[in-house]
């Protein structure tokens, strides 16, 4: 049998991603291969992808069908449908993909120093969100108007 016979068609492949991710709430389990997302997601680390579950946003780790295939990077802009994205240690853009494109989204990893969960809010919503927990304590809150 030759190699041609043993592999599955990019698109048959990416089809049976997506039809897993969507019927498994656990999502799937892929190996980090790669140095871009370092230092959060390190080279060989086991990470959980799961289906979006929501629309994405701008900060979200994403997996994308390519034309080169898959990747796995950041989104730093989200115009309308487009997204553009990056390795964390890239300086530099990807090209923009359709929104469509995403196929799933990382959910936590494990690797050599234990696991890793993925944050459910940017950082900073997070503050903001604490601050408006504050109490006044007689001293105005800086980010309020009066």
């Amino acid at each position: 049998m030759s190699l041609a016979e043993r592999t599955v068609a990019p698109k048959l492949a990416m089809a049976m991603l997506r039809e897993c991710l969507v019927l498994d709430p656990r999502g799937g389990e892929l190996t980090v291969s790669g140095k871009c997302m370092e230092p959060v997601l390190r080279e060989g680390a086991m990470i959980q992808v799961e289906a979006p579950a929501r629309p994405v946003r701008t900060g979200d780790v994403v997996l994308v069908q390519t034309p080169a295939g898959l990747r796995l990077h950041r989104i730093v802009l989200h115009l309308g449908q487009t997204l553009r994205t990056k390795g964390d240690r890239s300086v530099f853009l990807d090209p923009a993909v359709d929104v469509r494109d995403v196929v799933g989204v990382w959910a936590s990893a494990e690797s050599r120093g234990g696991s890793l969960r993925r944050v459910g809010v940017s950082l900073g919503r997070y503050i903001l969100e604490r601050i408006r927990r504050l109490p006044s304590g007689g001293a105005e809150r800086p980010f309020e108007r009066p």
